[in-house]
This record gives C-alpha cells, structure tokens and sequence, in this order.
C-alpha cells in the first residue's frame, strides 16, 4: 500500500500541509501531477498556463532531484491514472489541497471524493490558505482568517525530505510536454517557486520603493507592482 500526494496548484515543496501529512504518515508515497484532459481542452486554462505550470513542476523536481526524489507526472482523467495506482500497488491514503479553482475543478474533485468512498480510500484534504470552501455566510471569516495566518507554515525540513519514503518509478507513462510549453518567452513570467522568491526580494528591495506612486500608472506599474499574482495562485 502506498499513499500519494496528489498536487494540483500547490506547485512548491514550502508550506506544504499534505506533503507534511505524507511524511509523517512513514508510509511510501508519491508525488503526483496528472496533465489532465479535460484541463487541456478548458478554455479558461490556456497555453501561457502550462507553460507556467510546466516550469513549476521543473523547478520543484529540480529541488527533489537534489535530494534524491522526483515528481511523478503522467497525463490523462485522474480516475484512470489512480486505478491504475490501486491496481498495481494498492492506495492507502490521497493527501491533497482543496483547489480553489473552477467549476470543472470542483466538480473533479467531487468525482475524486466518490471514487475514494466506493474503494474505500481516504482522502484527506486541506484547505487552502484561509479559504472556506461552501461557506454559507461569512460570520465568523475574519476571526478564522487571523488563525490560519497567524499559525507557522507545514514546511519539511530538508532531512525530513531526504529521508522520506518516496517513489518515483510505479510504472505510469512519464507525461512529455510539447515544445512550445519548454521554450523561453522574455515577455511572460517564469514558473516555479525559486522565481518567486527572486521576483519578492526584488519588490521589497527595489521595485516597492515607488509602489504607492506608481501603482495607479498603467505604464510604471508594471514595473512597480509586486508581479506575485501567479505565484500566489499556483
């Protein structure tokens, strides 16, 4: 039996609750991102998207490779690679983010939660950042908010990364990217979590210097403002 990790726009090995969850739980697991069909052919996710994301999940297996590990990344519908998983190795324990993402995600996820129930797999979810997904009414928002950021982030240290049981080869096809997602475009951000410490440190440094002033200036700010959106989001 093993456990899986399974990422979605959770794309960093920091602050990372399900991956503390994984290596505590002293079972092996896997790090999982499934290029998903029905994302491919969503409209609202479109090639500057992976192209990101792409560069995202470069970024973490670069760290991984580091440390002895790497990502598994196939591609397909999420209920075929993880039969798959269950077929040949037997699932335990899926440990994901609540994505706060679109209805065709939700919905996926909904779909997920089912397959888990009739296999009798867990699925242990977390939620992501302060968001409450399906909250009826917002009593009570600011008090919970105040919690989850006041609380230190689930970061593993690196022996506990070293040291963790994780697999790479469980027999699914390695998913490989077109061209175009791995060519260098100066005109788009780059991906990966080693980018955005480098775009923070340079908005607290130097480019937040003239924040307040330029914010507002559709020419200045693009470069005043902190450029953290996609990071954020994936």
């Amino acid at each position: 039996m093993i456990n899986i990790v399974w990422l979605k726009r959770d794309l960093r090995l920091t602050d990372h609750a399900p991956l503390m969850a994984a290596i505590r739980a002293r079972q092996p697991f896997i790090m999982l991102f499934v290029v998903e069909d029905f994302l491919l052919a969503d409209p609202h996710v479109a090639e500057q998207h992976w192209h990101f994301i792409w560069q995202s999940l470069q970024d973490m297996n670069a760290s991984l490779h580091a440390l002895g590990h790497q990502l598994c990344i196939t591609h397909g519908q999420l209920s075929d690679v993880l039969a798959r998983i269950h077929h040949s190795h037997g699932i335990d324990t899926i440990f994901a983010h609540q994505e706060i993402g679109i209805a065709s995600t939700f919905a996926r996820d909904r779909a997920l939660l089912r397959w888990c129930v009739k296999r009798s797999v867990r699925l242990q979810e977390f939620p992501y950042g302060a968001v409450i997904r399906g909250l009826p009414h917002r009593g009570g928002w600011q008090q919970h908010w105040q919690q989850t950021m006041s609380q230190l982030p689930f970061t593993p240290t690196e022996h506990e990364l070293t040291s963790a049981a994780m697999l790479s080869d469980i027999g699914l096809a390695e998913f490989v990217p077109p061209s175009h997602w791995q060519q260098h475009d100066p005109l788009r951000q780059q991906g990966g979590a080693t980018q955005a410490w480098q775009v923070l440190n340079d908005f607290l440094d130097t480019r937040g210097k003239t924040y307040h002033q330029n914010i507002s200036k559709p020419g200045p700010s693009r470069v005043s403002c902190s450029r953290l959106s996609p990071y954020l989001a994936w």
